[in-house]
């Protein structure tokens, strides 16, 4: 049976790392909370695909990835993806392996005043899949098309992922995950009944619990219990991750890291139990810049930005090129049947042209003789018109 990975992809090793410092930084500040870190690494790499120096250097970092160069990387992306998602049943990157589908897909979105270099549209045409389009962004249909494609691409399970283009935006590149599966071994909606759950010692709430007796792979120790549910696919399972009796789960997750989880994996051992959880279902929306700061991405987000490779050199009026907002989004329900889920991370990248500069300032002292004139602004009607040589005079 296949469990996990012992020698993970440079792709796959950075959504450890994503995974494990995004939860905790948001765990525990607004109630359920779910990411996809494989979808938010790959918008990464897109994103880090036209980026140069330290603006480079800082997402590489943050993602935890350590290869020669671009071209190693695009490569290690490509194997990564034919391996997840089957390449034996795969045509692209979309199949149905299984009993379980699973789905990426990457999209370039530029606007019609700039030009990208082309050279970057087919580096992520070829490795990455992208599809690439060049649209008005001030055209109200743009943001339909985007959103609609993104409903298309995770089963209209994020009916969109951007409320709106702001003026100053000039580029949005997303990526799309979607996976729906069934248990190796379902649970009997038979066995499902109300019982306790408790948001805190003393806060017990009834919720449907779903249960049954059978082998799994299973290890506990003093900081937490682990199971593995597999799916019908057996290169895919959940991990149910409980801590220990008297350990907030802010607290445990604050301290569990990728070096833990994989530790833990190790040890699981099968045994034959009693296991119950409940059904959920939720959507779950994030702006990641901060977090992402916190993962060491900053000046990707500055003035001081290096994307200039993703454009075609020499073009007027671009002061700054820079990452604008990173938008995520994601569903998850989890029932007696599977599970299915479905993400979508857009970067969204921002330049000062697009925004007319500010007048400079003036000063205006009318303290010498002057004209007036009264006037209807649209037929231009003078009705009124005249000289002040002295504003004390008071006429005859």
């Amino acid at each position: 049976m296949i469990r996990f990975l012992t020698r993970p992809s440079e792709t796959t090793k950075s959504t450890s790392r994503v995974a494990f410092r995004l939860l905790n930084s948001l765990c525990g500040s607004n109630g359920n909370v779910c990411v996809s870190p494989l979808s938010i690494a790959i918008a990464l790499q897109l994103v880090l695909c036209g980026a140069a120096g330290k603006t480079l250097e800082e997402i590489l970092q943050s993602l935890d990835i350590h290869c020669a160069g671009r071209e190693d990387l695009a490569r290690d992306y490509y194997e990564s993806m034919r391996f997840l998602l089957d390449q034996s049943r795969v045509t692209g990157f979309e199949g149905e392996g299984a009993g379980v589908r699973f789905a990426v897909a990457n999209s370039i979105w530029c606007d019609e005043r700039v030009s990208l270099h082309p050279g970057f549209v087919d580096y992520l045409q070829r490795y990455y899949a992208a599809d690439a389009r060049s649209m008005n962004f001030a055209d109200g249909e743009t943001l339909k098309v985007i959103n609609g494609w993104v409903s298309a691409k995770t089963g209209g399970k994020i009916p969109y992922i951007l409320n709106g283009l702001d003026p100053a935006q000039i580029l949005v590149l997303i990526n799309c995950a979607y996976f729906k599966a069934t248990w190796a071994s379902e649970f009997s909606p038979l066995y499902t009944r109300k019982d306790n759950f408790y948001l805190s010692p003393q806060e017990p709430i009834q919720v449907q619990m779903m249960r049954k007796e059978t082998k799994l792979w299973y290890y506990r120790d003093q900081s937490c219990e682990i199971a593995e549910l597999p799916y019908t696919d057996l290169r895919f399972a959940m991990y149910v991750i409980l801590p220990a009796m008297g350990t907030s789960l802010k607290h445990f997750v604050a301290g569990f890291s990728q070096e833990q989880y994989w530790r833990t994996l190790s040890q699981l051992s099968e045994h034959m139990g009693e296991f119950s959880m409940p059904r959920f279902k939720f959507h779950c929306g994030l702006y990641l810049v901060s977090q992402l700061e916190q993962l060491g991405i900053h000046e990707a987000f500055s003035d001081k930005a290096n994307f200039w490779n993703m454009l075609v050199p020499n073009q007027p009026g671009l002061p700054f090129f820079k990452i604008d907002e990173v938008v995520h989004k994601t569903f998850i329900e989890v029932d007696e049947n599977g599970t299915e889920a479905a993400a979508a991370t857009a970067v969204a990248m921002t330049s000062g042209f697009l925004q007319p500069a500010a007048p400079p300032p003036f000063k205006m002292i009318v303290d010498r003789p002057f004209m007036f004139v009264i006037s209807e602004r649209e037929s231009g009607a003078i009705l009124f018109a005249g000289s002040v040589a002295d504003p004390r005079s008071a006429g005859t």
